[in-house]
């Protein structure tokens, strides 16, 4: 069967639209890493890394460990296959940049940072089993860490990080913009004529 005429031309917007709207999904579903910045221009958290196939938010906390944990839980340590796989994304991401270790919020060592995830293994007042994201001055790449660390004690060179879902705009929200843009083609095309 042939379409012709004006059933081709809305034949050609739908397929559009549909298109656009696949697109946009597939955008909104992945997410573009950005550092999230304070107004003093220290860097708080980085929105948009890719962990397992999920979107994730990291927001870094200054203090403790312990403190820490005291406002957010059990929300702030992760299982050891999470806190590798987070932590590998955020030394990916972090290696783009040449960054100052000073400008992560927790970090007062000019020379390096630690973004450390803790992992189930913690033990209030006593120690934290970490990956951490290790940024040096002057060395190009960043590197995965492991280790130990006193959850009492606020080491000036690590900065601890927790973890959220990131929130993806919800289908009713595309299928609104999708509607408009295709009811902006359509009146676009009857102006034409």
């Amino acid at each position: 069967m042939r379409i012709k005429g004006k059933k081709k031309m809305v034949f050609k917007s739908i397929i559009g639209a549909i298109g656009m709207y696949a697109s946009l999904l597939s955008f909104t579903a992945v997410g573009v890493p950005m550092y999230e910045v304070d107004v003093s221009g220290d860097i708080t958290g980085v929105t948009g890394l890719l962990v397992g196939g999920t979107v994730w938010d990291m927001t870094l906390h200054d203090g403790s460990f312990d403190d820490i944990y005291n406002t957010y839980g059990a929300s702030s340590v992760y299982d050891t296959l999470f806190a590798r796989d987070a932590t590998q994304a955020l030394v990916t991401f972090t290696s783009m940049y040449l960054d100052t270790p000073t400008s992560f919020t927790g970090c007062a060592d000019p020379n390096e940072c630690v973004i450390a995830t803790g992992t189930i293994t913690y033990a209030p007042g006593g120690s934290l089993s970490i990956y951490g994201d290790r940024l040096r001055t002057g060395v190009a790449v960043d590197s995965l860490v492991m280790g130990n660390v006193a959850t009492s004690g606020n080491a000036d060179y690590i900065t601890y990080a927790t973890w959220e879902q990131a929130s993806v705009p919800e289908p009713a929200i595309l299928v609104l913009m999708s509607s408009g843009l295709i009811a902006f083609g359509v009146v676009r095309r009857k102006s034409r004529t």
